[in-house]
């Protein structure tokens, strides 16, 4: 492999000076030019002399030969030269103080928790509606001492709920395409390999959980890490966190190319933190001492039971910190941040195959001098890097720059609507209305309460001796009920006032707009307008998709985000053998197409070869894009719907597209399948032997012998 040198330093005073030299394979090359000259990297024969006795005259003589040969650099143009020596590598920087470091998490923490705070209020008020507490306290205590109804119609959740049922429905699996000069049969082989591993992390529900925080809160955040925890061999393993505690930066884009960081939190009890960082032990036990945990009396941790609650409603002494002295707990923080730095390459094209060389860990005056090597080319480019630094109150946990296969952020955020730094969801939409609908409605329950005085008015002689008001009360709720008075006009039956009708038209009004302001339409989702045929089918899809496209269009596009991620994972997880038994076992489950072909029809060989190539590397950067594929119960039906009213209407379809695409089990479609299978074939073979038999009798007809003979046998 080519290599770089030094030619040491010559000379006194000004005339003081190195070069680097580009050696080649076969030890030869060039230095760079510095003080308007340079070298020849040369090899120069070793020659060595010795004294024999010559055989023939028997006298000594001095013998020169050539023993090998040796690296030298010509001469300079006043004669001088230079020694060659290796290059010392770039040595490691300085590292900041902790404190210092800690002061930055600190303060990148608190500016992304300040720049979309008012969405993080509204998304935590959002998620208590949801949970039904929809009433302000003071105003629900008033309205239960004054005898009021208090009524919640938690039609917001109810849409929000029929949102979540469309995503179940219209689930989609990733899929991956080969670009340029990829191998459609790596792509097939990798798309089969990513749907196993989402389907080992439970991704689907994932999926759903965090599209439920996205539609209503308006933030989902995907969280994509490798885990060795339950397999020591590792696994890709994909979860939906909350957004509670992820706090991105400043940034405009959906997609995150222009966040610089991010701050991750998760609570940790002091035992828990010196088990994860038992270096730090002593850190951590002084921390949770200056806090004063150690001196609580437990009466005074005795912790309120609706605390218990939610994350969200826990007490803490500082909000950075997260200190809260009844679970003896502390916020650690995990900063995610992007760093820059120059990135020299230095590339040679006059070789039979290119050479690039990294010029990552070279001193700058070393670069320098590498860009004076005439005939060769030094690009610059921007390098980025994921630095990771974990703070637990004042104490510096870590701070490294993880070798990643895939340099960016892991969290994903999945956000609903987002303007700048504001973001929401169609709880923030719909909470005013909704506020509306449980004031109506229960305005309307204290109206029917007072509207309904019905009742019965009596003189105290009314009733015979012996019978009184109990009597007829019981009597009175009874079909065709009989009681003897002593006068009938000494008693009178109250009606109540009807309930006005405007009242009610208004309350069906406000739930019509509830499902304006909410983009949905529950009237064509009501299972009695629910068609029967694959184009009323996709219609009203489209039609309750209408609205709310944008939110699975987020969600798509974070999902193929979240699939480059993980195939650049795949090498540093899986080995070749590993995805050979994967894709074994499950081609006995079900059938794999490799570029439309089934996989048992390729070598061994083939096989391994494909495998190789997507362990290779990170196959996303050249060789495959990212993308969707839907398998929803909804689409396939669909699709079955319409292929079944082809056929029967004339158009020649293939029966095993028919059946492939039907609600049936997967045993079932193949056994069906392979009936056709022999079917056709079976008909086929009758369908020879009748033409033979055709040929033979016209033979025989003709008295050819031919024909006769072959009738015989």
């Amino acid at each position: 492999m080519p290599m770089f040198r030094r030619a040491d330093s010559t000379g006194k005073g000004r005339t003081s000076h190195s070069h680097v030299v580009y050696q080649l394979d076969d030890g030869t090359g060039v230095s760079s030019v510095d003080r308007k000259h340079s070298h020849q990297l040369i090899l120069e024969d070793i020659q060595e002399t010795t004294i024999q006795i010559d055989p023939v005259t028997n006298f000594p003589q001095e013998v020169t030969q050539v023993t090998g040969q040796k690296q030298v650099l010509t001469p300079g143009p006043d004669g001088h030269v230079h020694e060659l020596s290796d290059i010392e590598m770039k040595g490691e920087e300085e590292k900041e103080k902790p404190e210092k470091i800690v002061e930055e998490v600190e303060t990148h923490f608190k500016k992304a928790a300040q720049v979309n705070k008012e969405s993080r209020d509204i998304a935590s008020v959002i998620e208590e509606y949801l949970a039904n507490n929809q009433w302000d306290t003071k105003k629900a205590a008033h309205m239960t001492d004054s005898d009021r109804a208090i009524i919640t119609l938690n039609t917001m959740s109810a849409n929000l709920k029929y949102l979540s049922g469309i995503q179940r429905q219209n689930r989609t699996d990733l899929k991956y395409f080969p670009v340029e000069d990829g191998d459609a049969r790596v792509a097939d082989i990798l798309s089969f390999l990513v749907k196993v591993i989402l389907r080992n992390t439970n991704y689907w529900q994932e999926e759903t959980e965090l599209f439920e925080k996205q539609s209503s809160c308006g933030l989902g955040v995907f969280h994509v890490y490798e885990d060795f925890d339950d397999d020591v061999r590792g696994q890709i393993k994909i979860v939906s966190e909350r957004w509670q505690d992820v706090f991105f930066g400043p940034h405009y884009k959906k997609d995150l190319s222009d966040l610089e960081y991010l701050v991750v939190r998760k609570r940790f009890t002091r035992d828990n933190l010196i088990g994860l960082f038992p270096e730090k032990k002593k850190e951590i036990e002084d921390l949770f001492n200056d806090i004063g945990f150690s001196t609580l009396d437990e009466k005074e941790i005795g912790r309120p039971s609706e605390l218990f609650a939610h994350a969200t409603t826990v007490k803490t002494y500082e909000p950075m910190y997260g200190f809260d002295k009844y679970d003896r707990s502390i916020y650690m923080h995990e900063m995610w941040r992007k760093t820059y730095s120059p990135a020299y390459v230095f590339i040679d094209t006059t070789s039979p195959e290119e050479v690039v060389i990294s010029l990552e860990d070279y001193e700058d005056a070393d670069i320098a001098k590498i860009k004076k090597i005439d005939g060769y080319k030094v690009i610059s480019r921007s390098r980025t890097r994921m630095r990771v630094t974990k703070t637990a109150g004042s104490v510096l946990m870590d701070d490294e720059y993880p070798e990643l296969s895939f340099q960016g952020f892991h969290h994903i955020p999945v956000y609903a609507e987002k303007y700048g730094d504001k973001w929401f969801g169609k709880g923030h939409l719909g909470k005013d209305m909704q506020d509306e609908i449980n004031k109506r409605f229960s305005n309307m329950v204290d109206i029917m309460n007072k509207t309904n005085g019905y009742g019965i008015m009596y003189e105290e002689d009314a009733f015979e001796e012996g019978v009184n008001e109990d009597a007829l009360r019981k009597k009175f709720s009874t079909p065709g009920f009989c009681q003897k008075v002593t006068d009938i006009t000494k008693i009178k039956i109250m009606e109540g006032i009807g309930f006005p009708a405007e009242l009610d038209k208004m309350n069906q009004i406000t739930l019509q707009m509830q499902d304006i302001v909410l983009g949905m339409n529950r009237e064509s989702m009501a299972p009695e307008n629910r068609p029967d045929n694959s184009v009323g089918m996709m219609q009203q899809e489209r039609t309750i998709m209408l609205g709310n496209e944008y939110l699975f269009d987020n969600l798509s596009m974070a999902k193929k985000h979240l699939g480059r991620i993980v195939v650049s994972k795949i090498p540093n997880i899986y080995t070749v053998e590993r995805i050979k038994r994967i894709i074994n076992n499950q081609a006995l489950q079900e059938e794999v197409m490799v570029a439309n072909k089934p996989l048992n029809q390729y070598s061994k060989e083939e096989i391994q070869e494909m495998i190789e190539e997507i362990v290779s590397g990170d196959l996303t950067k050249y060789d495959v894009a990212v993308d969707e594929t839907s398998f929803s119960v909804t689409s396939r039906m669909a699709w079955f719907l319409m292929m079944k009213e082809m056929a029967q209407q004339g158009i020649p379809v293939d029966p095993s597209v028919i059946i492939e695409l039907s609600p049936l089990p997967q045993f079932a479609k193949t056994k069906m399948i392979e009936g056709f299978a022999q079917q056709a074939q079976a008909t086929a073979e009758a369908d020879d032997k009748k033409y033979n038999t055709e040929i033979v009798k016209t033979a025989i007809a003709q008295g050819n012998k031919v024909g006769q003979g072959i009738a015989q046998q």
